[in-house]
């Protein structure tokens, strides 16, 4: 059996900013506390809307001193705020929001070269995943690997990774669900895998060949023209994370935290299969109407259905 894979970003986040982020921490601490009760010396909320207008178009060499200072007063203005929370807040409820005050922490210190940045607070396992393409550089969500069978073109596999781990390293992980979802029905473990350049770095996975494009000028010709077929048929996996995306809600995702990214991605890859599998039972149904029509047609017998 021979499969292909593939990987998807699974965007779910604006492009974040550090002014963005300073803003929400600001909003967020002063719901903290109108919920919990807790008086602040200040709310900033006016003062905060206007700093991130000013931080805007930074670039522009007439605005680049204002938003500089705008930047740097929210994030002054966001470590007061958390601290004055912190502060006032009973020991039970600081053990209760321990979690996202150390996120509003980190959101707020971080600098451009620093490692496990926060790109979203109320998302904060949100990775920066590079695209390598002109017109988008970076996506930030998780990564979701697909694995879809090659005669089938059901998908045995879609498994959602946290971080962004090199593609290389998620095989183990993708084939092995790859196999027990075919051990319901009968299957087994694939013998062959199809995959892109990103993939390099493993030939072989607990028996699974992992084949990648290469330029092999010692082979003969006809091995060439064999595995150009054989590539040219795994890119029949686009269209499919394209339909996922598109049609089974894989690009946008509403379900929080953790648990909602490896839902979201199981339920959309049920709902692909389920599709297939209804579009295969229409056709069956549809050519075996066109078949008794044609015998109607051909002997002249009329069916009289009452109702």
């Amino acid at each position: 059996m021979k499969v292909d894979i593939s990987f998807r970003s699974k965007v779910d986040i604006t492009f974040p900013t550090d002014v963005k982020l300073a803003a929400k921490v600001i909003d967020n601490c002063y719901k903290i506390a109108q919920k919990e009760g807790v008086k602040q010396s200040q709310t900033y909320k006016r003062v905060a809307k206007q700093h991130l207008r000013d931080a805007y178009f930074g670039h522009h060499p007439k605005r680049k001193k204002k938003a500089t200072m705008a930047r740097k007063k929210l994030r002054t203005i966001g470590s007061r705020v958390v601290r004055e929370l912190e502060r006032k807040l009973p020991e039970h409820l600081q053990k209760q929001y321990e979690t996202e005050f150390s996120n509003y922490k980190k959101a707020l210190s971080q600098q451009r070269n620093s490692k496990d940045k926060i790109y979203s607070l109320h998302e904060p396992q949100t990775a920066c995943i590079a695209k390598g393409k002109a017109h988008k550089a970076y996506e930030f969500g998780s990564k979701v690997c697909v694995v879809r069978g090659r005669q089938t073109g059901v998908i045995s596999s879609i498994k959602r990774f946290s971080g962004n781990p090199h593609d290389s390293k998620t095989l183990e992980e993708s084939l092995s669900q790859s196999e027990r979802v075919r051990k319901y029905i009968g299957g087994t473990r694939p013998k062959i895998a199809g995959t892109d350049r990103g993939f390099r770095g493993k030939t072989e996975v607990q028996g699974t060949q992992i084949l990648i494009p290469k330029n092999r000028k010692e082979i003969s010709r006809y091995k060439q023209e064999v595995a150009r077929k054989r590539f040219r048929a795994r890119a029949a996996i686009e269209p499919t994370i394209s339909h996922l995306k598109r049609n089974h809600a894989l690009g946008l995702n509403f379900l929080k935290g953790v648990a909602g990214d490896i839902h979201n991605a199981l339920l959309a890859g049920i709902g692909y299969n389920l599709k297939l599998r209804f579009n295969q039972i229409k056709e069956q149904v549809l050519f075996w109407l066109q078949l008794l029509l044609s015998f109607l047609t051909k002997n002249k017998t009329s069916i009289l259905i009452e109702i």
